[in-house]
């Protein structure tokens, strides 16, 4: 071991390998070979030995390096988070093995082999004990409610929340969130990217002017968080080269979530750049109107030029989501919510303590089809969690996210020499805000994009907190 600024390092020696980490790297790699080449399209090519030697080089480093493998799942997550969908693809399956079996294995290891102390506060406790107690809820499989594969699935997703443990250990310095920051950019950035791709290639097969506003609603959330992350730090940066970089983020992560037609994730968008202009002084909220001028004249003349003769149907998809959004209760989508919200209150009323499962369904008639049919989707996720896993684990679940808005609230006051993770801290409490409003009309808790996120949120309050009182952050 080695030793700097009393943190401490394992060296690097391939020679201390064991047989069964071999084993564990061969496995990977094999992982990783199928991983790149579903997502290349050349299985059975000679590529298969080019991936299979950086495969293995880059997992003999993550045995060793375990920041590796976390940084690679935020990298990976904006492909993951785009390929939902009906049934399960094999990247789902891929990806659960690389994530879900590699955390779950690392958990055990930690606690049961190497007797390392995992928990460290009474939140960490409250954290996994919820999952622990969840699986109280498999006695509806056998009840019959729902399915032990559909359980398995949606308990899977939920757990991507587990990668706060790995990171609380291995992110112990301000590098290390820094660079986790920066791999979390380049992940929203390739988001953007594909968004605007397929937002493109919808577009290049409409027929009339309505169809601009169909459209594929993956990542919003963390287009949301990109969005206010990156408005907080163009005010927090001094430099004008970050700023400039850090506005044209925003303009791209912002066009893409425009490009959803997510209504209420473009109401909690604009809730937090509005908050950020209240938390501004006079000087920052009068350069708050140059960038945001700037920014809107810059998105509608690259959405102008990307997009060529077909921007106007996006004008006319954008002007008709905001007209039907201005019905409020009389919009057929709210009708159609409505319906659906008392269905499911009277399924929690009917199994209020444990739910009906991961993965449960109910039937009810649909006013915009007009028929009965049975969803798993509950356009709510209070009523998704109290549907699933019963009233006491949901208030347990959601009693997490107001311990870190707590939290951040208050580490965003007493902060006040360092000011980049106060910016972080008033970026977290925005994030859960977010999470409320979206919250109240979409599944949010439960997206993909939104688990990892919320993963990191918690490890940088965790960071925060721990410094704080240590007083290495004043």
């Amino acid at each position: 071991m080695s030793k700097i600024d009393s943190l401490e390092l394992n060296k690097y020696n391939p020679t201390n390998f064991s047989f069964p980490q071999i084993l564990f790297i061969l496995f990977a790699g094999l992982v990783s070979i199928f991983v790149l080449n579903i997502s290349i399209g050349q299985t059975g090519t000679p590529i298969i030995y080019i991936v299979l030697g950086v495969s293995l080089l880059f997992l003999t480093l993550l045995v060793y390096n375990p920041k590796l493998w976390i940084y690679s799942v935020i990298l990976v997550s904006g492909v993951f988070s785009s390929t939902t969908g009906g049934g399960v693809s094999a990247i789902d399956v891929v990806f659960s093995i690389y994530l879900n079996i590699f955390l779950y294995l690392w958990i055990i290891w930690q606690v049961m082999i190497k007797k390392e102390k995992l928990i460290q506060s009474k939140t960490e406790w409250f954290f996994l004990a919820f999952f622990i107690l969840t699986t109280l809820t498999l006695i509806n499989v056998f009840h019959e409610k729902t399915v032990f594969f559909e359980w398995i699935r949606e308990f899977s997703l939920l757990s991507l929340m587990l990668l706060y443990f790995p990171m609380k250990k291995y992110f112990t310095n301000h590098k290390d969130v820094v660079i986790l920051l920066i791999v979390f950019t380049i992940t929203l950035l390739f988001s953007d990217v594909l968004q605007f791709y397929i937002y493109k290639e919808i577009l290049s097969n409409i027929t009339y002017a309505y169809e601009a506003g169909s459209t594929i609603r993956n990542n919003t959330y963390m287009y949301v968080i990109g969005t206010t992350f990156s408005c907080i730090f163009i005010f927090y940066q001094k430099e004008t080269k970050y700023r400039v970089l850090l506005t044209i983020i925003m303009i791209l992560t912002l066009g893409a979530l425009t490009s959803t037609f997510a209504r209420i994730f473009w109401a909690a968008a604009f809730v937090n750049i509005l908050t950020i202009f209240l938390l501004l002084n006079v000087k920052e909220k009068i350069r708050f109107f140059s960038y945001f001028v700037i920014s809107i004249v810059l998105a509608y003349l690259i959405a102008s030029i990307f997009f060529g003769d077909i921007f106007k149907f996006v004008i006319f998809a954008l002007e008709s989501r905001f007209e039907s959004t201005s019905q409020g209760t009389e919009d057929i989508s709210a009708i159609s919510r409505f319906e659906e919200w008392k269905v499911v209150i009277e399924k929690i009323k009917e199994s209020p303590f444990i739910g009906n499962g991961f993965g449960a369904v109910f039937t009810f008639r649909n006013p915009i089809t007009g028929k009965m049919g049975y969803s798993s989707v509950i356009h709510n996720s209070f009523l998704h969690f109290f549907f699933r896993i019963g009233i006491p684990l949901t208030l347990m679940f959601f009693g997490l996210f107001g311990v870190m808005f707590v939290k951040s609230v208050y580490y965003s006051i007493k902060l006040r020499i360092d000011l980049f993770y106060k910016a972080l801290m008033i970026g977290v409490f925005l994030s859960v805000i977010s999470l409320i409003i979206t919250g109240m009309f979409t599944m949010t808790f439960i997206f993909r994009d939104t688990l990892i996120i919320n993963a990191i949120l918690f490890f940088l309050v965790n960071y925060v907190e721990v410094n704080y009182k240590n007083k290495v952050l004043n």
